[in-house]
């Protein structure tokens, strides 16, 4: 099916446009419009080509109002001049050859618009163009003097256009923090906070190098992993894309520049594994289960333990909440009182009661990852005890000390030493955390659970079209999937 102004390149799908007549082209500083729909599915670019060509015709429409005011279409065509003048200035440093050259002839440009307005006889519209044409040149004049005025709101500072991109976008801290350190990466590649219409594609290029190079911060001579690299790369680019769309530069200088492979299954071999069974056995044993569950009144400083309660102050329920629930670390530490719930409204299969859940959305303390991050995982039946816990605890986060971006990575940093106490662990370099989700999905996978099932329990985004139609699975539906998996031998709180 053929869509008229739609494009595909590269596996995604583009809208394009062409400006005319001429003079509407001469408006809009472009001959053409050309957006990124940002996916490859034709289905879903059918819907965003319909949002971008009510932008495209509202364009048009300014555009053909300025076009019909030759006056305004004169200060259009100036204002466009100039930007690129500047853009240009800021982006290359002219030699004193090149300077003194430059202001002879707009010199001389200038003597002869003069005299051709000074004649007269001449439209309406050619009266216009030439005023802002000699408007122009002074400008040009000025700037060639060495008096080049940078408009800040037009043209902001790398280290501001970060907070503006976060504000408008409402990102979350996480990210802003995230893109703020790749931004600083690329300002120290720079030289200098420069505007955001000084950077080129031989900057991004040059930073791309450096971060598959440098050393990962905290300077313990690791290499930073592809994977971040990568992420990091994607952020910029985003920000730029965001700059072209607000008018602050024409071209993302990520463009062909910033595109860096996914990693080969040889190297995604090598990062995080889940753990192997015998591993779990460790992890989950009895006397895990005793050592969380005893007071401790004076702490356990070699596995980062603060003296306290039963369950280290909640800590201990992390490992048996990740394995039974697949849910994301920061997911966890993020979780209130009331995010443990039950829905009266179900029945459950092995006790006839209504089905506890956690309930996960965003809240001013912890933003989720991904919009299909927000949603309920059932609890089994064998976390009842954590239920009773959580309930027991006073309204609010249940693991304060983790909560907030300060702290993001101190629940990991505990685990690590927590692990790292333990004997009999294998592959210690690529498991973390993170692998109790791996092996929460290889469990599910093992019980004959339906992809989309899975993917809605682990909060993983959509594959294709036909699995975003519908609500999908019901509490119920997913509670008897999760209550199908065993762990051999893991023993459980009880």
């Amino acid at each position: 099916m053929k869509v008229k102004g739609l494009l595909k390149r590269g596996g995604i799908y583009y809208y394009r446009r062409v400006i005319i007549p001429r003079s509407l082209a001469q408006v809009i500083g472009k001959t053409e419009i050309v957006v990124s729909l940002n996916t490859g599915d034709l289905a879903l670019a059918m819907d965003r080509i319909a949002v971008e060509k009510k932008k495209a015709d509202a364009l048009i429409a300014d555009a053909k109002k300025i076009a019909a005011n030759p006056e305004q279409a004169a200060q259009a065509w100036k204002d466009r001049v100039l930007k690129d003048d500047l853009r240009e200035r800021l982006q290359r440093e002219k030699t004193d050859r090149e300077v003194n050259i430059e202001r002879e002839e707009l010199a001389e440009r200038a003597v002869e618009v003069q005299r051709k307005l000074s004649r007269g006889g001449m439209t309406r519209a050619e009266h216009a163009r030439l005023v802002a044409e000699v408007d122009a040149l002074k400008v040009a004049l000025q700037r060639n003097r060495g008096d080049v005025e940078v408009d800040h709101e037009a043209n902001p500072k790398l280290s501001v256009l970060v907070h503006r991109w976060a504000r408008e976008n409402k990102a979350s801290s996480r990210a802003e923090n995230e893109w703020r350190r790749v931004f600083e990466r690329l300002i120290a590649v720079i030289g200098a906070d420069v505007p955001v219409r000084s950077v080129t594609k031989a900057h991004i290029r040059e930073l791309k190098e450096k971060l598959l190079a440098s050393a990962a911060d905290g300077g313990n001579g690791r290499k930073l992993k592809r994977g971040t690299v990568r992420k990091g790369l994607s952020g910029l680019k985003s920000v730029f894309n965001w700059s072209v769309q607000q008018g602050f530069i024409d071209h993302n200088p990520c463009d062909g520049v910033a595109k860096l492979p996914r990693a080969s299954v040889e190297d995604m071999e090598k990062s995080r594994v889940p753990y192997s069974a015998a591993d779990l056995l460790i992890l989950f044993s009895t006397a895990t289960l005793d050592y969380f569950k005893a007071p401790m009144p004076a702490g356990d400083k070699r596995r980062g333990i603060e003296p306290g309660p039963t369950w280290r102050n909640g800590r201990g329920w992390l490992g048996y909440l990740g394995l039974l629930t697949g849910c994301r670390l920061a997911e966890l530490t993020g979780l209130r009182r009331e995010d443990v719930a039950k829905d009266e409204e179900t029945v459950s299969p092995t006790n006839g009661q209504g089905i506890h859940y956690l309930n996960l959305v965003n809240w001013s303390g912890r933003r989720l990852k991904t919009a299909p991050s927000v949603r309920r995982v059932p609890l089994a039946d064998a976390l009842a005890p954590f239920i009773e816990w959580a309930h027991s605890r006073p309204a609010g986060a249940l693991f304060p000390e983790f909560l907030g971006e300060k702290h993001s990575n101190r629940a990991s940093q505990w685990w690590s030493r927590w692990t790292d106490g333990l004997d009999g662990l294998h592959d210690r370099k690529r498991t973390t955390f993170h692998s109790l989700r791996a092996n929460f999905i290889d469990a599910l996978r093992r019980t004959g659970c339906g992809d989309e099932l899975r993917r809605q329990i682990v909060g993983h985004g959509k594959q294709d079209v036909h699995a975003g139609y519908g609500s999908g699975f019901d509490l119920t539906a997913m509670f008897e999937a999760i209550s199908k998996i065993k762990f051999q031998g893991v023993v459980l709180p009880s």
